[in-house]
């Protein structure tokens, strides 16, 4: 389990490597992931405070960001995100777990809606640029490839941790596995405008 948790977080240092390099606004995404991810896995046992919660609020609120040009008037987006970072911050403080099912249909709807708003957009707008070389074409890919794993590990989480714990083990696995892909994915988003 943890060689893949090390695969990831080698290939999240790759992505932020890269973007940084780049300039790109991606870099901001890469590092927070990065900050989040190592402090989970060196520090939470000790300080026991979760960023996980706080992390979904931010992923959903920069992806929004990101596909800004997704609205139709730049206010929109703004409000999308203040909308967000409200409703997030109600569901962290009014609930005991961290990884409370509104909060992950929250990240669901974000990373399912956005992505697919996206391709519709490209395919309705019809531009001479090929769909590949556009870096927004990966991350959506990415995105979308990651959640169908996230909702099939964090969906029936609590059902098999206490019936069936070893299946939940294999679960853990493949969205570990589908984790790396989708950063991968993320990886060749860096090579593209």
């Amino acid at each position: 389990m943890h060689g893949f948790y090390y695969v990831y977080i080698i290939l999240v240092g790759v992505c932020l490597l890269r973007s940084v390099i780049r300039k790109d606004i991606l870099t901001v995404y890469f590092s927070v992931v990065l900050l989040v991810d190592l402090y989970m896995f060196f520090f939470y046992k000790q300080i026991g405070f979760n960023l996980h919660p706080y992390a979904i609020i931010f992923y959903c609120c920069y992806f929004i960001y990101y596909y800004r040009s997704l609205a139709a008037k730049p206010g929109v987006s703004y409000g999308l995100i203040f909308l967000i970072l409200c409703l997030g911050l109600g569901l962290v403080f009014s609930s005991e777990n961290p990884y409370s099912i509104p909060l992950i249909m929250m990240l669901s709807v974000v990373y399912i809606v956005i992505p697919l708003l996206w391709f519709f957009n490209e395919i309705m707008s019809g531009n001479d640029q090929k769909i590949t070389d556009k870096q927004k074409f990966w991350t959506s890919t990415a995105m979308l490839f990651w959640i169908v794993f996230f909702i099939f590990k964090m969906i029936p989480l609590y059902f098999f941790d206490s019936n069936d714990p070893d299946f939940l083990r294999v679960l853990d696995n493949i969205y570990q596995v589908a984790t790396i892909i989708s950063y991968l994915i993320f990886c060749k988003s860096l090579y593209h405008r």
